[in-house]
């Protein structure tokens, strides 16, 4: 690969592979309105989002909005979320796409 690209699913599956405890994935459809990716769990270590389509507008609570979020997430990105166990909603501005959740605990 090019210096400054990754392979977003093969950290994700890196990541799970060596989670001590267990963890969860699933792949969620998000669009235009909000949706509620994870609930409030204090048992949670740490959170993977991966986004396969259109920018993802992804808040640490409820109430995500194009107007609304605690960070934006390009096209074919991954972010890393450690020591949240508080809900996580997302919406997009266009298109449904998947976004990949890894929660480990």
């Amino acid at each position: 690969m090019a210096e400054g690209t990754y392979d977003a699913a093969a950290i994700v599956d890196a990541a799970c592979r060596s989670l001590p405890i267990g963890n969860s994935v699933s792949r969620v459809p998000v669009g235009q309105s909000q949706v509620i990716l994870l609930g409030f769990n204090t048992s949670r270590s740490f959170i993977v989002l991966q986004n396969s389509g259109s920018p993802l507008y992804v808040k640490l609570g409820t109430g995500a909005a194009l107007d609304n979020y605690s960070f934006r997430l390009s096209p074919n990105a991954y972010a890393s979320i450690d020591k949240w166990g508080g809900v996580v909603s997302v919406v997009r501005a266009t298109t449904i796409d998947d976004v990949i959740v890894t929660e480990a605990y």
